[in-house]
């Protein structure tokens, strides 16, 4: 009878483990009422879109596939920004914008 007992914990025990750690789907499916996660589309991020995302919480954080989903949006935004860049400019010296202005000398 004893044996029982220990067994009921262990698998109790093995449970609890799994439910915690997030291993057992029946653990996640409640969290998926969360709201879609908030973010604009490429071309149109700002300092304030960034600071205003939001995304769905999970048990142990924020969704991973939300915040990549998120950087991938910014990084193919700021990846066209510099192409524009470079091809309306030219490349830049990689010493060009380490240079202060060049001051007007007054002629003496």
């Amino acid at each position: 009878m004893i044996v029982v007992f220990i067994l009921v914990g262990v698998l109790v025990l093995l449970g609890a483990a799994l439910l915690w750690s997030g291993r057992w789907p029946v653990a996640d499916s409640g969290l998926q009422r969360d709201p879609a996660p908030t973010y604009p589309a490429p071309g149109s991020w700002s300092a304030t879109a960034v600071t205003d995302a939001r995304f769905r919480v999970g048990l142990r954080g924020y969704r991973m596939e939300d915040v990549d989903a998120m950087l991938t949006s910014l990084a193919t935004q700021l990846r066209q920004e510099q192409e524009q860049h470079t091809v309306a400019d030219g490349p830049l010296d990689e010493h060009e914008a380490e240079r202060p202005p060049e001051q007007p000398q007054a002629e003496l």
